[in-house]
């Protein structure tokens, strides 16, 4: 199924004329520079007030996969890992939990599309990705990288006071 939502995917636009044969003129094309035309974005889902469909992605995270986040070189290491949590409504408080009931981190959903997502793209250090989507760092509230294990997710949904429960896998 394509495009898999939360993967990195560039698009890079040129212009192109096909000139004028008759008068001597030939094609004209807007430089072909990837790096100077392209964008990042990470397909998504849009805000849902509907709650059934919210989940985790990927799940279970298998630490130094590909879909990680994290670039050769980077300074930030493991903390440029991150998760999505998708099919959101448009303004959501997330609450990460240990299976003991240990609060990790709370998360302010407000529908803005995210776009300070780091990106392995040599031309953009950060991409865009819809509004229904939140990535999370894998970082505690005390800026701590999290222990693998089984967590808890709560998702309070701000417009009628719902919420949905569930459950993601960190392997590293």
């Amino acid at each position: 199924m394509y495009p898999r939502k939360g993967v990195e995917y560039y698009v890079a636009l040129t212009a192109f004329d096909r000139g004028i044969p008759a008068n001597d003129l030939n094609y004209l094309e807007s430089g072909r520079d990837a790096d100077a035309n392209m964008k990042v974005f990470f397909p998504g889902t849009l805000a849902k007030e509907n709650m059934d469909n919210i989940m985790v992605i990927p799940n279970p995270y298998i630490g130094r996969s590909s879909f990680d986040g994290r670039r050769e070189n980077d300074e930030k290491g493991d903390k440029s890992r991150r998760i999505w949590f998708i099919n959101l409504p448009k303004r959501c408080d997330i609450r990460i939990y240990t299976l003991a009931g240990d609060l990790v981190q709370t998360l302010k959903h407000d529908g803005a599309p995210v776009t300070d997502i780091i990106t392995i793209s040599k031309a953009s250090s950060t991409g865009l990705a819809a509004d229904g989507m939140e990535a999370w760092d894998l970082l505690s509230k005390n800026k701590q990288i999290i222990a693998p294990g089984v967590y808890l997710y709560s998702v309070e949904n701000k417009a009628d006071g719902k919420n949905k429960v569930g459950k993601f896998v960190i392997i590293k």
